[in-house]
């Protein structure tokens, strides 16, 4: 039985990790009665949490079990990309506000994200899906060196490799495929010069530049892991218009209309064109 701190607000949260801590004390500070979900019992959030969840963030017909009872007001993850899509479903089931779910899931799959960038006609690489070497080697026949292999659905940039040399090409697959829960990879074209980030926020559909960075990453091979990111960006100035248009139809193409955003952006000799799209 769920029991009730008065008449607080109440929050459903996922996650309890070291990233989610934070969101977690700020919304105690605030007064709210929170559940918090997390497998992991050791999850320093649960102990902060009036009722914790032991279950996945993933899970959520279990998520939605628990919360249907609790009449959460709200429900939000932070530093979590694989949680967004959790989020936008229970939001979605319980009829409170949040990203529309097939958004969430453009977001989350590099795949349908380059398809819905693609579709609507966003600058990016050029990208071919593959499932094995035959594909792959037929994919970079195609494409040209140098290119970028990586898995279609999973974040963090693991198993994220560029490709200057085809003898590499089946090691770079077998690890792409190995942090890829479909199997599917992705084979893109390598697009050099300065990146760039914008964290950004939409409300009522008109995107809000919260603010625009230039992103330093590890050397190849392997790629976009961030070592740092520098504000203001010195390199999006030359193009800011350009930036800030490219991300409003990137965001447009995914159907994140609302919330917070991160997006990754690449300048080569035709301007800016989307790497990656992160929904928050």
């Amino acid at each position: 039985m769920i029991r009730r701190d008065g008449d607080a607000p109440r929050l459903l949260i996922l996650g309890a990790g070291p990233t989610q801590e934070p969101l977690i004390l700020r919304a105690r500070e605030l007064g709210l009665e929170l559940m918090v979900v997390d497998a992991n019992p050791r999850a320093p959030g649960l102990s902060l949490a009036h009722h914790p969840l032991r279950i996945s963030t993933l899970d959520v017909p279990g998520i939605l079990a628990q919360a249907r009872p609790f009449r959460p007001h709200g429900v939000t993850t932070v530093g979590s990309d694989r949680a967004v899509s959790a989020v936008s479903q229970v939001a979605r089931a319980l009829g409170l506000p949040g990203l529309d779910p097939d958004a969430a899931a453009r977001a989350n799959s590099k795949l349908r994200m380059r398809q819905a960038l693609e579709a609507h006609g966003v600058p990016a690489p050029r990208f071919i899906a593959v499932d094995d070497l035959v594909g792959a080697k037929s994919a970079l026949a195609d494409l040209g060196l140098p290119v970028v292999v990586k898995p279609v659905d999973n974040a963090a940039q693991r198993g994220v490799r560029r490709l200057d040399d085809p003898a590499g090409l089946p090691a770079a697959l077998a690890e792409a495929r190995r942090f890829s829960g479909s199997g599917t990879v992705l084979v893109e074209q390598c697009v050099d010069g300065p990146e760039i980030t914008v964290s950004s926020f939409t409300v009522q559909g008109k995107l809000h530049a919260v603010l625009v960075a230039d992103r330093y990453t590890n050397p190849p091979p392997y790629l976009g892991i961030a070592l740092a990111h520098v504000y203001p960006s010195q390199w999006a100035q030359p193009c800011w218009e350009q930036v800030f248009e490219v991300t409003r139809r990137g965001l447009d193409a995914l159907g994140i209309d609302r919330g917070p955003a991160y997006t990754q952006l690449r300048v080569d000799q035709d301007g800016p064109k989307i790497m990656e799209i992160g929904a928050r």
